[in-house]
């Protein structure tokens, strides 16, 4: 499991604490400081001094926050990974429910669960809701996820191959959900239905861009879709279904920018 963050503080030290909580022991934690400016560095290497499953990494130079994401997938050296954002928690069972599905199911490409979502200044909690998408057909589970998108879903735990072939190296709108659909691909996503993740936020939870202007831009997550698609179908059946994605993404981006954010770190 890896966790990408900078300045963290303070909401760092209880999601970390959620990690090292958790009742299954064969873990790996991995922090990878992006240059923060607060005592998220310190923090997190007196940790690791004193719980020798912590590895700390500090970046050289900053990354952007996709690509922080992405290049931790290749520091993991285990069979199963999972990313976790600073302000986000798991109950103390979330890996070894999971872990005990993959082992038992080997069309199983990963695990998540349904979540609440929390403004970390308020405390108020809202109960989010996911179904599995267990379709034998990988094209059923590609449009089931487009039509119920949930960026939220990246944060479970995945055979590590399999992330590692879905994260890709690009950074766009959207990149999350185009990983769940890349993920959709390789195999069956199963939900566990009591809620076992947490997702933080400080005031209400926003989409957010990594644009420098902060206007979501659909067109390369529907480029990167569009090419999948042309390379696992037949010409006219992608053409067909990237038509179909075009329609219902400019639907969601038009949506979501009437609130949004910029996300650089």
């Amino acid at each position: 499991m890896a966790m990408p963050v900078r300045n963290g503080m303070p909401y760092l030290v209880e999601s970390i604490k959620s990690l090292t909580q958790q009742d299954f022991e064969d873990l790996e934690i991995i922090v990878s400081d992006n240059g923060s400016t607060d005592e998220t560095f310190d923090y997190c290497r007196d940790l690791s001094e004193s719980d020798s499953r912590v590895k700390v990494i500090r970046q050289s130079e900053f990354l952007p926050v996709i690509r922080h994401f992405q290049v931790l997938t290749d520091e993991a050296s285990g069979k199963y990974f999972m990313w976790q954002a600073h302000d986000d928690f798991r109950e103390p069972t979330f890996v070894t429910r999971a872990v005990e599905l993959l082992e038992a199911h080997s069309d199983l490409v990963g695990v998540f669960s349904n979540f609440f979502q929390q403004d970390l200044t308020s405390g108020e909690r809202t109960r989010g809701k996911l179904h599995s998408q267990n379709f034998d057909s990988p094209l059923v589970r590609y449009i089931y996820r487009n039509l119920f998108p949930s960026s939220t879903m990246v944060y479970g735990l995945y055979r590590t191959q399999a992330l590692r072939n879905a994260a890709g190296s690009d950074s766009f709108d959207w990149w999350d959900c185009s990983v769940v659909n890349a993920l959709s691909w390789q195999g069956k996503i199963e939900t566990l239905d009591e809620p076992l993740f947490t997702v933080g936020s400080v005031g209400r939870k926003l989409p957010y861009s990594v644009n420098s202007d902060g206007l979501l831009d659909v067109s390369q997550f529907l480029g990167v879709e569009s090419e999948r698609l042309h390379g696992l179908l037949g010409s006219r059946a992608a053409r067909l279904l990237t038509f179909l994605l075009r329609l219902r993404w400019k639907r969601i981006e038009n949506r979501s920018k009437v609130h949004t954010r910029v996300k650089i770190s």
